[in-house]
């Protein structure tokens, strides 16, 4: 009877066994079932992921030439508008640029005072101001300044507006009017006029300011009795 109860056990436990077996292979097989359905759809957001890209640069290129048009009208506009800036703010170029200006113009040039130039803007920060801490100032290629001067010039009121209107447009310099206000001479019939100007530059190291020559003067002899005439005293020098 004992054996009899040992070999059931026996066959049940092989029963066990085989279908411990087969719960391990069907779990397994799930498993990987459900991995592989993971990687499937991984595959498939990837894949579609894909097909946007393609699609978006699909689109793009096809708009290529449209997209070069207008890089070159903005292109064209960006050089346009710096033009109109000389690339610095020198007191020599300033005071030459109104000195020949007057004379162009056939009025006397009485005298000009100016102040320091500022940074008034810096290209290339992310403030909306545009300004940065004078120590950074440094670190960045394309700067905007601004200078402040007053220009005194004397002649008729015709001339005198010629002046102000080449003053405005010459060269195509930056310069902003920003109080004007006249004197009229009665007995000379002339006028004069003070012209206070906002003068703006953009510098970086691609960009040259303007040359400005300033020309020669004769300013006397060395002999200013004029003996021995014929000699080398009597050279303007």
């Amino acid at each position: 009877m004992e054996e009899t109860k040992n070999s059931a056990l026996q066959q049940n436990m092989k029963y066990i066994l085989i279908l411990i077996g087969v719960a391990a292979l069907v779990l397994s097989y799930f498993m990987g079932y459900s991995k592989y359905q993971t990687d499937i759809s991984d595959i498939k957001d990837e894949i579609s992921s894909l097909e946007t890209r393609y699609n978006d640069l699909k689109s793009k290129e096809s708009k290529r030439g449209e997209y070069q048009k207008k890089k070159k009208e903005v292109e064209e506009k960006y050089d346009t508008i710096l033009s109109k800036f000389d690339a610095g703010l020198s007191a020599k170029r300033i005071i030459m640029d109104c000195h020949n200006i007057a004379s162009q113009v056939g009025l006397s040039f009485t005298s000009l005072s100016m102040s320091e130039p500022k940074i008034s803007w810096v290209f290339g920060t992310e403030k909306k101001d545009g300004k940065v801490n004078s120590k950074d100032q440094m670190s960045y290629e394309m700067m905007a300044s601004v200078k402040n001067y007053t220009i005194q010039v004397t002649g008729t009121y015709s001339k005198t507006k010629d002046y102000i209107k080449q003053i405005m447009s010459d060269q195509a310099k930056r310069r902003v009017p920003v109080s004007l206000s006249f004197a009229f001479d009665p007995t000379l019939h002339t006028v004069s006029c003070n012209l206070n100007v906002m003068e703006y530059a953009i510098s970086s190291k691609d960009r040259t300011e303007s040359i400005t020559e300033i020309p020669l003067y004769n300013q006397g002899i060395n002999n200013i009795f004029f003996t021995d005439l014929g000699s080398n005293d009597n050279t303007p020098q």
